[in-house]
């Protein structure tokens, strides 16, 4: 991103380009031993439009990716998400997912 008089201002386009960077060394490095990324920050900062933007930079396949906005998932699910997107080349985003839980029927193995 182009930088500002603003220091302010450079410190969110620092931000921003360092969320990017970030995002896309992580695609692109597939054989990393980090397997995961975490992005925070106040609402409304860029973090899913630079993760977006670096996934599309990237030109990964549509069925490479799996895509969970806003939502809660249960804990079964993400078990399953995680596995069959396992391989080399794929990729989960957990983008605003505030709710790990238990499925309906599920066991909690430490209290049962």
């Amino acid at each position: 991103m182009k930088k500002s008089n603003n220091p302010i201002v450079n410190k969110v386009i620092d931000k921003f380009d360092s969320v990017y960077i970030m995002t896309k060394s992580f695609v692109e490095n597939r054989l990393s031993a980090i397997k995961a990324i975490l992005v925070s920050g106040d609402a409304g900062t860029g973090k899913t439009y630079w993760v977006k933007k670096a996934i599309e930079d990237m030109e990964l396949e549509p069925e490479d990716v799996y895509y969970i906005k806003g939502a809660s998932v249960s804990a079964a699910a993400l078990f399953v998400i995680l596995h069959k997107f396992s391989e080399q080349g794929k990729l989960v985003v957990l983008d605003d997912c505030d709710i790990i839980h238990k499925s309906t029927g599920e066991k909690n193995a430490i209290l049962d």
